[in-house]
């Protein structure tokens, strides 16, 4: 991550805490690397729901990691 510090995160128009913001950082990780390892099965709906939502964290990644 180039940044020092974690992204500011808004729910609800309340932004999270530090804390609360490398929480959700890293349970976007872990999501994406149980995705890769197991995915969310072998059919076509699985596989498609997969790539989808490994194509969103993608993109949260972007917005993160700048």
């Amino acid at each position: 991550m180039s940044k020092k510090e974690e992204p500011i995160v808004i729910i609800n128009g309340k932004a999270l805490t530090e804390a609360q913001a490398m929480t959700v950082r890293a349970a976007i990780e872990n999501f994406d690397a149980d995705l890769k390892q197991n995915g969310l099965g072998d059919d076509e709906h699985g596989v498609e729901m997969t790539k989808l939502y490994r194509d969103r964290i993608s993109e949260i990644r972007s917005l993160i990691f700048i």
